[in-house]
């Protein structure tokens, strides 16, 4: 039987190599062209054929065609960066100003080109075929996953998987949902001008404040809410978010918050512009597919736990709209240097953690037999 942690403990110092290699030289979303050039080269270099480049922007897709016959599989990597400085004191710290991988990207892309080496070069013995999906722009909406959706990267493929690094759990920890794990995330822009501009922001403020206690369940997984309040009495700016895992109580957010500024408008001479962005859609896991990568880790020999939802977003969630699959998180903290939050300036990770996604990756594809606990009628 195949030692799927011995395969992936034998490339351990190439992995960490490109992790710190990408962590010195990161890129801004969609900007990422050394990135993306750098991920093709890589590809190529490993005697890889099917290779394609500027899928869907810089978008880069590897496709490895097994030697036995099974389902086509992708695990999807992202590679952009934040616009934060980096101030860890190490030997691989970001030499970009004001741009680092504060988000573990670069651990991702790291993880999933080692992936692709150990399949290549072991081919005769994956099932099926393997799918990689390096996408660029994930952090900042509408995202690359879009475009790259658009532009073919999901053609003939029957399942996805994934892996988001989190440094608030311990290593060879993995955190499965069973479905909701992040929210919709969207952004509203509310200018009100004209005389007492304070005043009316601030009634808006107060009343939007009632649009989930008045129209949603206490259950319901809802937020609406203001994060920055700028200008004087002549002209204010507002922004504001709107959280939720139901895209019926996201329209009525919506709606609700039109019709509030219209209302004002009516009962007074001030000006108000509203403008809002619909960031990522829900992610929201397949149920039986999550429930065979929980299986699966737990056969790997990792601690497995149950993820409460979360109401950040994540652009992963475009593909769990199109094929069944599932995205967990790879605990990758310690209590001493890799306890700092993601987009924190000292955010940084125990390495061990990329080969407990190497692991994973290279077991769906030598190993298929988990898929056939996966049901999927278009529906979770």
């Amino acid at each position: 039987m195949m030692n799927y942690k011995i395969l992936a403990q034998s490339k351990k110092e190439q992995c960490i190599a490109i992790r710190r290699y990408l962590h010195q030289y990161p890129e801004l979303s969609f900007q990422e062209e050394k990135t993306a050039q750098y991920i093709y080269d890589y590809l190529k270099k490993i005697g890889i054929s099917d290779v394609k480049k500027n899928v869907g922007g810089r978008g880069v897709v590897a496709t490895i065609k097994g030697g036995k016959p099974g389902k086509t599989i992708a695990v999807r990597a992202d590679f952009d960066a934040l616009p934060i400085q980096d101030l860890k004191d190490v030997a691989y710290k970001s030499t970009i100003e004001n741009v680092m991988h504060a988000c573990g990207h670069d651990g991702h892309t790291a993880s999933l080109l080692t992936t692709c080496e150990i399949l290549q070069e072991n081919i005769d013995l994956v099932e099926g075929t393997f799918v990689a999906i390096f996408q660029h722009a994930e952090e900042v909406a509408p995202g690359g996953a879009i475009d790259m959706i658009n532009d073919g990267c999901l053609n003939g493929v029957d399942y996805i998987f994934g892996s988001h690094l989190a440094s608030n759990l311990p290593v060879n920890t993995i955190a499965v949902s069973k479905n909701e794990m992040y929210a919709a995330a969207d952004m509203f822009f509310i200018e009100v001008s004209g005389d007492d501009a304070i005043a009316t922001a601030s009634d808006l403020i107060l009343q939007a404040q009632t649009i989930v206690s008045r129209n949603a369940s206490p259950t319901e997984k809802i937020v609406v809410t203001f994060g920055k309040f700028t200008g004087d009495n002549a002209k204010v700016n507002l922004n504001g978010t709107v959280r939720t895992f139901n895209t019926q109580m996201q329209q009525l957010a919506i709606d609700k918050l039109q019709l509030l500024v219209n209302s004002l408008v009516e009962e007074s001479e001030i000006q108000i512009t509203f403008n809002y962005v619909k960031g990522y859609p829900p992610l929201i896991n397949h149920q039986s597919a999550s429930a065979a990568l929980r299986t699966r880790s737990e056969k790997l020999g990792y601690h497995v736990i149950e993820l409460e939802p979360k109401m950040g977003g994540e652009d992963y969630a475009r593909y769990l709209n199109v094929v069944p699959g599932c995205y967990i998180n790879t605990g990758c903290g310690n209590e001493t240097y890799a306890s700092h939050p993601h987009h924190n300036a000292y955010f940084d990770m125990v390495e061990d953690a990329l080969l407990v996604n190497v692991e994973i990756f290279i077991s769906l594809a030598f190993d298929q037999s988990f898929l056939a606990s996966i049901v999927w009628d278009g529906d979770r």
